[in-house]
């Protein structure tokens, strides 16, 4: 099933995420702790199949479908740096992550 949303509607979806992960917080960081086959990391130095992000950092998600198969870029601050990490999950999943932390 494939439902398409147009960049409004993507970008609402994308607000609402943060601020439900934003409501659910407290003073204590939280994190996600993302263990998948395919993590890939836009710095060559960092090769790893499990990264924890915080959830307050999360500025991005992009939904990118290849070969049939479903993959998300999240995008995150990491001390003043912007992190790009692409991960087989969707957006739906990573959803789900945050709302249980």
């Amino acid at each position: 099933m494939e439902i398409k949303l147009t960049d409004k509607q993507f970008e609402q979806l994308q607000a609402n995420l943060i601020q439900d992960a934003l409501k659910t917080m407290s003073n204590v960081p939280k994190f996600i702790d993302i263990k998948s086959e395919h993590i890939v990391i836009h710095r060559p130095d960092v090769n790893t199949n499990q990264i924890s992000i915080p959830i307050d950092k999360i500025t991005l998600l992009i939904n990118l479908e290849r070969e049939n198969r479903v993959f998300t870029e999240i995008h995150f601050n990491n001390n003043s740096v912007i992190d790009i990490i692409v991960v087989n999950l969707t957006i739906d999943e990573i959803k789900k992550m945050i709302r249980e932390v």
